[in-house]
């Protein structure tokens, strides 16, 4: 292994959150409008800091997916990674990605969003995922998250714990948000802005260098 390179996902290689995305392509528009509206004193509590972020998604998830079969998420989290994804990545991140590949990198996907629905969009491009998982009890969802919410400091810590970050070769770390800070602090070249094409010259200059 040469190297390694740990990306998030939702507004660093997309820009669109994808388990939003997730919903509209599992139920609509207008049902997710639905839950937002319900959920409007969460998400206000949430954006003040007095509602965490792993319950507003339980809240989510659980109004969507609780008591689904897992065989039949998996199935739909496979047409969303085959019809969907692509549609919200930035070319840049694309890029990036296969630069990785060809200098022989290993890449994983760090991300507070799930297998669920990036499972097989990683697989396709030959990515490892680590994320937050969803907690099924005979076959199937019961709403609630499996361990801890994929996100901050958790983040840091699944890294540290499922990745071998001792070995002296070069890592890189790319992010977007503040949250994002507590992994990159662990790579030797963090990168902390999204892939979008206005970005590609500060990674073409670093490629170069």
């Amino acid at each position: 292994m040469k190297g390694i390179a740990v990306f998030d996902f939702d507004g660093t290689i997309s820009f669109k959150d994808s388990f939003f995305d997730f919903i509209r392509f599992t139920h609509g528009d207008a049902r997710l409008i639905g839950c937002v509206i319900l959920n409007i004193p969460f998400i206000s509590l949430y954006s003040v800091g007095l509602y965490p972020s792993y319950k507003l998604k339980q809240r989510f998830f659980s109004y969507f997916y609780k008591g689904s079969g897992q065989e039949i998420m998996e199935r739909k989290g496979r047409e969303y990674c085959e019809k969907r994804i692509d549609k919200i990545i930035y070319p840049g991140a694309k890029k990036r990605i296969a630069w990785h590949h060809s200098q022989g990198h290993k890449i994983y996907l760090l991300t507070a969003s799930s297998g669920l629905w990036l499972g097989e969009w990683c697989k396709i491009n030959g990515i490892s995922i680590i994320g937050t998982e969803f907690e099924v009890v005979e076959g199937k969802y019961t709403g609630r998250i499996a361990g801890k919410n994929c996100k901050g400091k958790e983040k840091a810590r699944r890294l540290q714990t499922e990745v071998d970050l001792s070995n002296s070769v070069e890592t890189y770390g790319y992010g977007d948000s503040k949250s994002d800070k507590h992994f990159l602090a662990l790579v030797s070249k963090p990168f902390h802005f999204p892939l979008n094409d206005k970005n590609m010259n500060k990674l073409i200059t670093n490629i170069k260098s």
